[in-house]
């Protein structure tokens, strides 16, 4: 998503809905917000609703969020290569700072599932 303006606080949990979640199930906040703070959209602090929900059911601080996704599913992106991302990825891991152009990446996915999948053309 390239522009989140009208749907920010949407795309997961504000800060004030953790806060509400936190008090009502009495959870730490400052716990909370150190581990699942990640996002910032248009000045509006959002949480991953996956991680502070599994958070609140098993009663523990974790790394939820990475199970949301395998390395399989991720490495068939990766090998795609779109913008030079295996190395980039490369970079990442070793340390490095890397600019990426988001833009370019979305417009690059989209022309590659067309070509996959030319009936996607009628529609569109």
């Amino acid at each position: 998503m390239i522009d989140t303006e009208p749907i920010s606080e949407f795309t997961g949990f504000t800060e004030s809905e953790v806060e509400k979640l936190c008090q009502k199930y009495n959870k730490s906040f400052t716990e909370m917000k150190r581990w699942y703070d990640g996002y910032n959209l248009n000045g509006i602090s959002i949480y991953n609703p996956k991680s502070v929900v599994e958070s609140i059911l098993r009663g523990q601080f974790n790394n939820y969020w990475t199970s949301t996704e395998t390395y399989e599913a991720l490495k068939v992106y990766i090998e795609m290569n779109f913008d030079g991302l295996k190395g980039k990825v490369t970079q990442l891991i070793s340390g490095e700072k890397i600019e990426i152009n988001p833009i370019k990446v979305e417009a690059e996915s989209v022309n590659e599932d067309l070509s996959k999948e030319p009936e996607m053309n009628m529609t569109m």
